[in-house]
């Protein structure tokens, strides 16, 4: 009996054994396995962790050489402005910069210098504040709102500002429309010439020319110029008085045509020699014929006309009728 309850036990502490040794085998084997899946786990996120670090190395050298770039750019950037504003301020033209209503916001030396304002000052005034008239300033901001409109550059003349102390300056401007990172028109620019000395010189010439014109028009005698063609440019009164025919008809007709062979070869004797020397001639007799035919006696005197750089570009002088003077003096 007793060894029958000691096989019993045996077998269930055998059984007990054995179930305990199922479950802790089954235990390390789940164990083994979970182990194996972090370690694969591990590797995996060891090999995504390795590759974003390379990554990010990689992303933060290429940030690094971009914001390297831009540095190297900006400084660019500042030598070319520095430069443009270097050009700006010693050149001899006018340069100046608005907003879209016509406020200043940078004008160069030049502009100071020709306006007695300093840069301080003129960059608080508006087109308007230096019109002549409000007339002046209505016509630039007909002209500055078409360019805001079509974005076509556009030349002024004969555009008059005041200066500080309130004397007049003409100017030339040429004007566009400025244009911010987007396309967008945030202002103007110019360059503007102080032609006020031109147009000084222009009129004095205009009242010299007439002048001229007049003390021309008032003389007896026949004045005139002709093209190396020989070939009328000019003529006075006092020539188509003694020739007989209107200015109309004289202009580019040529001086052949109021006389006979004999004395055009004559004449153009005489051109030619003023040609070549340069010397002027101060009288040849020689007769023509009038328009309506009647033949007359004159004395002109030919001088060679030159351009401003001295090139030969024709003749003028002076012809006189000496019809009736005595024979012999005429002779």
């Amino acid at each position: 009996m007793e060894s029958m309850e000691l096989i019993l036990t045996i077998v269930v502490s055998t059984l007990i054994i054995g179930c305990m040794f199922f479950y802790f085998t089954r235990s390390i084997r789940r164990l083994v396995h979970k182990e194996s899946e972090l370690n694969q786990t591990f590797s995996a996120r060891k090999e995504h962790f390795e590759k974003c670090s390379e990554e990010l190395a990689k992303t933060s050298t290429d940030l690094f050489k971009a914001a390297e770039h831009v540095k190297l750019l900006e400084l660019r950037l500042k030598k070319s402005n520095d430069q443009c504003r270097d050009i700006l301020e010693t050149m001899e033209d006018e340069y100046f910069e608005t907003d879209l209503a016509g406020n200043h916001t940078y004008v160069n030396q030049a502009i100071c210098r020709s306006s007695g304002y300093t840069f301080e000052e003129y960059v608080h005034l508006s087109y308007k504040d230096l019109a002549s008239s409000p007339e002046s300033a209505d016509r630039i901001y007909k002209i500055f709102n078409r360019i805001y409109k079509t974005g076509i550059p556009a030349t002024i003349v004969d555009h008059e500002v005041r200066r500080k102390d309130g004397s007049l300056k003409a100017l030339e401007m040429s004007t566009s429309l400025i244009l911010d990172e987007f396309g967008e028109p945030v202002g103007f620019r110019g360059i503007a010439r102080d032609v006020t000395e031109k147009k000084r010189i222009e009129a004095a010439l205009r009242q010299s020319e007439e002048r001229y014109r007049n003390i021309l028009e008032s003389m007896y005698d026949g004045y005139y110029e002709i093209d190396l063609a020989g070939r009328f440019t000019f003529v006075n009164s006092a020539m188509t008085r003694i020739l007989g025919f209107d200015k109309n008809e004289l202009m580019g007709k040529h001086y052949k045509s109021y006389m006979d062979g004999y004395q055009a070869n004559k004449v153009f004797k005489v051109f030619n020699g003023v040609f070549n020397t340069g010397a002027p001639d101060k009288g040849i007799g020689h007769e023509i014929i009038r328009k309506d035919g009647e033949k007359r006696y004159v004395e002109a005197a030919v001088t060679l006309l030159t351009d401003e750089r001295k090139d030969r570009i024709g003749f003028r002088g002076v012809l006189r009728d000496i019809t009736e003077r005595p024979p012999a003096l005429a002779s």
